[in-house]
């Protein structure tokens, strides 16, 4: 794991990936941390975004947000001092995830623009999120696309100059 994570919320993630382990054994193939933790910006405010790769996930997103409910759920209840621990230090201890399957990463969702610059390897089985990343990244060079900081976070422009209801793919 990177040296960007405060050794207590590095604990923090690291049982998280431990249970994912447990549950989805096999099928998990990346974990990336992205957003303000990845960017060492985050706060006690702040939540820990995590992109979770895994395969053969049920299509339908309910099942899919209370399976993470449950998983998270479980880093509760294994996790109550540290909890503690973090947030006496200002760190953030909610945990947001966004599941996704090998062959929806491979679509490039908008999701991956918020990885592409920032992102974190935690788990990457086979290098697999980071070859997807490197070619999301050579796809927004050939667009000249520009990441744009303002007051309230990051946006991409994907293609400058782009003509109103051009569509473009990345």
């Amino acid at each position: 794991m990177t040296s960007i994570l405060n050794e207590d919320l590095k604990r923090y993630l690291d049982l998280y990936l431990e249970i994912l382990r447990e549950f989805f054994k096999d099928d998990l193939v990346s974990v990336y941390v992205f957003g303000s933790v990845a960017r060492s910006e985050a706060s006690e405010e702040s939540d820990v975004d995590l992109l979770v790769v895994v395969k053969g996930l049920e299509e339908d997103v309910g099942k899919r947000l209370k399976l993470s409910s449950s998983l998270k759920e479980l880093l509760r209840k294994r996790s109550w001092d540290l909890r503690r621990t973090l947030r006496k230090k200002g760190l953030p201890t909610t945990i947001s995830d966004v599941l996704l399957t090998p062959e929806e990463v491979q679509r490039h969702p908008p999701i991956l623009l918020d990885l592409v610059i920032d992102g974190v390897p935690l788990i990457d089985e086979g290098g697999f999120l980071a070859q997807e990343l490197e070619r999301l990244k050579e796809r927004l060079r050939e667009l000249k696309a520009i990441r744009v900081k303002s007051k309230h976070g990051w946006y991409w422009i994907l293609k400058p100059g782009a003509r109103l209801g051009e569509v473009i793919k990345v």
